[in-house]
């Protein structure tokens, strides 16, 4: 009996932890210059959990054109 209950306890904790993990990505703003059409991409870095979900596919105007964000 202390033996499924060991079992029971090991399966949990291994499911818990796999739970746990936040996602992670690499992610870039990419800005398009709306004269010229040229696009610069630069590097945000990695983001985790609620960064990534709140960063990923945003879209922003800024002084030379449009941009947008995105996570890989």
């Amino acid at each position: 009996m202390k033996r499924i209950g060991i079992g029971v306890v090991l399966l949990s904790a291994l499911s818990l932890g796999s739970c746990s993990k936040e996602q992670c990505g690499e992610c870039f703003t990419e800005e398009t210059n709306k004269e010229t059409g040229e696009k610069v991409t630069t590097s945000i870095g990695e983001l985790c959990g609620e960064e990534l979900t709140n960063t990923d596919g945003n879209t922003f105007q800024t002084v030379n054109g449009t941009a947008r964000t995105y996570c890989e």
